[in-house]
């Protein structure tokens, strides 16, 4: 598969994402209107995706990953890695 190079997307008026590369749960929280509470359930219903650990007390979401959640949140079906 080949790899794509994205230009930075605007996903809303406060946020901007980079083309690649991974963002923190303050970013992903103004990206989607819920609570931690909520963000947290959705991840362990497979409702939204899970971050990855970047180190033992660091935890970030992928950016293409977060992209796809964005695109289709209704339809997506949590079995991306």
């Amino acid at each position: 598969m080949q790899r794509q190079t994205l230009p930075a997307q605007q996903v809303n008026s406060q946020v901007v994402l980079p083309a690649e590369g991974w963002v923190r749960q303050p970013t992903v929280l103004k990206l989607v209107p819920i609570s931690k509470s909520t963000m947290w359930a959705w991840i362990r219903s497979g409702k939204f995706p899970a971050p990855s650990h970047l180190g033992p007390r660091v935890s970030a979401w992928s950016v293409p990953l977060l992209v796809s959640y964005l695109q289709n949140p209704e339809n997506w079906g949590g079995d991306h890695a």
